[in-house]
Protein backbone atom coordinates (compact mmCIF):
# COMPACT_ATOMS: atom_id res chain seq x y z
CA UNK A 1 0.00 0.00 0.00
CA UNK A 2 2.78 2.43 0.87
CA UNK A 3 4.58 1.72 -2.42
CA UNK A 4 1.43 2.32 -4.48
CA UNK A 5 0.74 5.50 -2.53
CA UNK A 6 4.06 6.87 -3.79
CA UNK A 7 2.93 6.14 -7.35
CA UNK A 8 -0.46 7.80 -6.88
CA UNK A 9 0.83 11.01 -5.28
CA UNK A 10 3.84 11.15 -7.63
CA UNK A 11 6.48 11.56 -4.95
CA UNK A 12 7.80 9.87 -1.85
CA UNK A 13 5.61 10.41 1.16
CA UNK A 14 8.49 9.44 3.44
CA UNK A 15 11.80 10.93 2.31
CA UNK A 16 14.91 10.54 4.48
CA UNK A 17 16.31 13.73 2.98
CA UNK A 18 19.73 12.20 2.31
CA UNK A 19 21.49 12.59 -1.04
CA UNK A 20 24.73 10.82 -1.99
CA UNK A 21 26.63 14.03 -2.75
CA UNK A 22 25.81 15.44 0.69
CA UNK A 23 27.48 12.61 2.60
CA UNK A 24 31.05 13.12 3.87
CA UNK A 25 33.09 10.05 4.81
CA UNK A 26 36.04 10.42 7.18
CA UNK A 27 38.68 7.72 6.64
CA UNK A 28 40.04 6.93 10.10
CA UNK A 29 43.55 5.87 9.12
CA UNK A 30 45.69 7.11 12.05
CA UNK A 31 45.59 6.63 15.81
CA UNK A 32 45.10 10.38 16.20
CA UNK A 33 41.94 10.23 14.09
CA UNK A 34 40.80 7.15 15.98
CA UNK A 35 41.19 8.89 19.34
CA UNK A 36 39.08 11.79 18.06
CA UNK A 37 36.44 9.35 16.84
CA UNK A 38 36.46 7.56 20.20
CA UNK A 39 35.78 10.80 22.04
CA UNK A 40 32.86 11.49 19.72
CA UNK A 41 31.46 8.00 20.25
CA UNK A 42 31.23 8.58 23.98
CA UNK A 43 29.59 11.99 23.59
CA UNK A 44 26.75 11.12 21.20
CA UNK A 45 23.17 10.16 22.00
CA UNK A 46 22.49 8.07 18.90
CA UNK A 47 25.17 6.09 17.06
CA UNK A 48 24.64 4.18 13.81
CA UNK A 49 26.97 1.19 13.39
CA UNK A 50 27.76 -1.24 10.58
CA UNK A 51 30.50 -3.73 9.79
CA UNK A 52 32.06 -5.33 6.74
CA UNK A 53 33.20 -8.92 7.16
CA UNK A 54 34.79 -11.78 5.26
CA UNK A 55 31.55 -13.76 5.02
CA UNK A 56 27.95 -13.94 6.15
CA UNK A 57 28.65 -16.29 9.05
CA UNK A 58 27.83 -14.77 12.43
CA UNK A 59 30.60 -16.35 14.51
CA UNK A 60 33.24 -17.97 12.27
CA UNK A 61 33.99 -14.65 10.66
CA UNK A 62 36.40 -11.70 10.69
CA UNK A 63 35.44 -8.04 11.05
CA UNK A 64 37.25 -6.15 8.29
CA UNK A 65 35.89 -2.63 8.84
CA UNK A 66 33.52 -0.87 11.19
CA UNK A 67 31.61 2.30 10.34
CA UNK A 68 29.91 4.86 12.58
CA UNK A 69 27.64 7.86 11.99
CA UNK A 70 26.01 10.36 14.33
CA UNK A 71 23.82 12.15 11.79
CA UNK A 72 22.78 12.18 8.13
CA UNK A 73 25.79 14.12 6.89
CA UNK A 74 29.00 12.43 8.05
CA UNK A 75 30.26 8.88 8.47
CA UNK A 76 33.48 7.48 9.93
CA UNK A 77 35.12 4.52 8.19
CA UNK A 78 37.57 2.55 10.34
CA UNK A 79 39.64 -0.11 8.53
CA UNK A 80 40.21 -2.86 11.07
CA UNK A 81 41.45 -6.27 9.90
CA UNK A 82 41.10 -5.48 6.22
CA UNK A 83 44.22 -6.58 4.33
CA UNK A 84 44.74 -2.95 3.28
CA UNK A 85 44.53 -1.50 6.80
CA UNK A 86 47.10 1.20 7.56
CA UNK A 87 47.35 0.11 11.19
CA UNK A 88 50.13 -2.03 12.65
CA UNK A 89 49.40 -5.06 14.85
CA UNK A 90 50.22 -2.99 17.93
CA UNK A 91 47.87 -0.21 16.84
CA UNK A 92 45.09 -2.72 16.14
CA UNK A 93 45.54 -4.05 19.66
CA UNK A 94 45.09 -0.53 21.00
CA UNK A 95 41.96 0.01 18.88
CA UNK A 96 40.50 -3.29 20.05
CA UNK A 97 41.13 -2.42 23.70
CA UNK A 98 39.54 1.02 23.40
CA UNK A 99 36.49 -0.13 21.42
CA UNK A 100 35.94 -3.04 23.82
CA UNK A 101 35.86 -0.55 26.68
CA UNK A 102 33.58 1.76 24.72
CA UNK A 103 30.97 -0.90 23.98
CA UNK A 104 30.83 -1.88 27.66
CA UNK A 105 30.83 1.56 29.28
CA UNK A 106 29.26 4.12 26.94
CA UNK A 107 26.09 6.03 27.81
CA UNK A 108 24.67 6.36 24.30
CA UNK A 109 20.88 6.29 24.40
CA UNK A 110 20.47 4.29 21.19
CA UNK A 111 22.48 2.27 18.69
CA UNK A 112 21.11 2.03 15.15
CA UNK A 113 21.60 -1.02 12.93
CA UNK A 114 20.25 -2.73 9.86
CA UNK A 115 20.15 -6.44 10.65
CA UNK A 116 21.64 -6.23 14.13
CA UNK A 117 21.32 -10.02 14.41
CA UNK A 118 24.35 -10.17 12.13
CA UNK A 119 26.48 -7.24 13.28
CA UNK A 120 26.16 -7.61 17.04
CA UNK A 121 27.50 -11.20 17.22
CA UNK A 122 30.45 -10.07 15.07
CA UNK A 123 31.13 -7.10 17.36
CA UNK A 124 30.75 -9.18 20.51
CA UNK A 125 33.14 -11.80 19.18
CA UNK A 126 35.77 -9.33 17.97
CA UNK A 127 35.78 -7.17 21.09
CA UNK A 128 35.15 -10.05 23.51
CA UNK A 129 31.99 -8.55 24.98
CA UNK A 130 30.09 -10.65 27.55
CA UNK A 131 26.96 -8.57 26.84
CA UNK A 132 25.76 -5.88 24.48
CA UNK A 133 24.50 -3.24 26.87
CA UNK A 134 22.93 -0.65 24.58
CA UNK A 135 19.34 -0.25 23.47
CA UNK A 136 19.03 -1.15 19.78
CA UNK A 137 16.90 0.17 16.93
CA UNK A 138 17.03 -2.15 13.93
CA UNK A 139 15.58 -0.57 10.78
CA UNK A 140 15.21 -3.96 9.11
CA UNK A 141 13.12 -5.28 11.98
CA UNK A 142 11.13 -2.05 12.02
CA UNK A 143 10.30 -2.34 8.33
CA UNK A 144 9.22 -5.93 8.83
CA UNK A 145 6.85 -4.85 11.60
CA UNK A 146 5.38 -2.15 9.34
CA UNK A 147 4.55 -4.73 6.68
CA UNK A 148 5.73 -8.32 6.96
CA UNK A 149 4.02 -9.18 3.68
CA UNK A 150 6.85 -7.60 1.68
CA UNK A 151 8.88 -10.73 2.38
CA UNK A 152 6.82 -12.43 -0.33
CA UNK A 153 8.32 -10.11 -2.98
CA UNK A 154 11.42 -12.33 -2.94
CA UNK A 155 9.36 -14.88 -4.87
CA UNK A 156 8.97 -12.31 -7.66
CA UNK A 157 12.21 -10.33 -7.61
CA UNK A 158 14.57 -13.08 -6.53
CA UNK A 159 15.98 -10.95 -3.71
CA UNK A 160 14.73 -9.85 -0.32
CA UNK A 161 12.78 -6.65 0.19
CA UNK A 162 14.33 -5.87 3.58
CA UNK A 163 17.96 -5.44 2.50
CA UNK A 164 19.38 -1.96 3.08
CA UNK A 165 19.86 -1.27 -0.62
CA UNK A 166 16.16 -1.65 -1.28
CA UNK A 167 14.95 -0.08 1.97
CA UNK A 168 16.99 3.05 1.31
CA UNK A 169 15.29 3.47 -2.06
CA UNK A 170 11.92 3.49 -0.32
CA UNK A 171 13.10 6.62 1.48
CA UNK A 172 14.58 8.44 -1.51
CA UNK A 173 18.25 7.42 -1.27
CA UNK A 174 19.77 5.96 -4.45
CA UNK A 175 23.46 6.07 -3.52
CA UNK A 176 23.93 2.33 -3.88
CA UNK A 177 22.68 2.49 -7.47
CA UNK A 178 24.24 5.77 -8.59
CA UNK A 179 27.59 5.38 -6.82
CA UNK A 180 30.78 3.85 -8.21
CA UNK A 181 30.63 1.03 -5.64
CA UNK A 182 27.34 -0.71 -4.87
CA UNK A 183 25.93 -3.65 -2.98
CA UNK A 184 26.78 -6.03 -5.82
CA UNK A 185 30.46 -5.03 -5.57
CA UNK A 186 30.97 -5.85 -1.90
CA UNK A 187 31.54 -9.60 -2.44
CA UNK A 188 35.13 -10.29 -1.45
CA UNK A 189 35.52 -6.80 -0.03
CA UNK A 190 38.36 -8.00 2.19
CA UNK A 191 40.58 -8.29 -0.89
CA UNK A 192 39.52 -5.01 -2.53
CA UNK A 193 41.91 -2.05 -2.02
CA UNK A 194 40.46 0.62 0.24
CA UNK A 195 41.24 3.33 -2.31
CA UNK A 196 38.91 1.71 -4.84
CA UNK A 197 36.65 4.50 -6.14
CA UNK A 198 33.39 4.62 -4.21
CA UNK A 199 34.28 2.00 -1.58
CA UNK A 200 34.56 4.42 1.34
CA UNK A 201 31.36 6.18 0.29
CA UNK A 202 29.60 2.82 0.17
CA UNK A 203 30.63 2.07 3.74
CA UNK A 204 29.54 5.53 4.83
CA UNK A 205 26.13 5.18 3.23
CA UNK A 206 25.50 2.06 5.32
CA UNK A 207 25.42 4.15 8.50
CA UNK A 208 24.21 7.63 7.54
CA UNK A 209 21.04 6.19 5.98
CA UNK A 210 20.13 4.69 9.37
CA UNK A 211 19.59 8.22 10.68
CA UNK A 212 16.95 8.82 8.02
Amino acid sequence: CRSWENVVIGKLRFDAGIRPDSVKVVFVDTIQKFDKLLALLYSQKEVAIDTETTSLFRVANTMLTIQFAFDKKKAFFLPYKHYDTPFSAQELGYIKEKLSEYFLTNNNSLHLYCNANFDIPIIRKEFELPIYQNTIWDVQAGEYVIDENHVELANVTGSGYYNLGNLSLQYGFDGYLSGKFGKEDRVGIGKIPLDTPGLLNYGGYDVVILHG
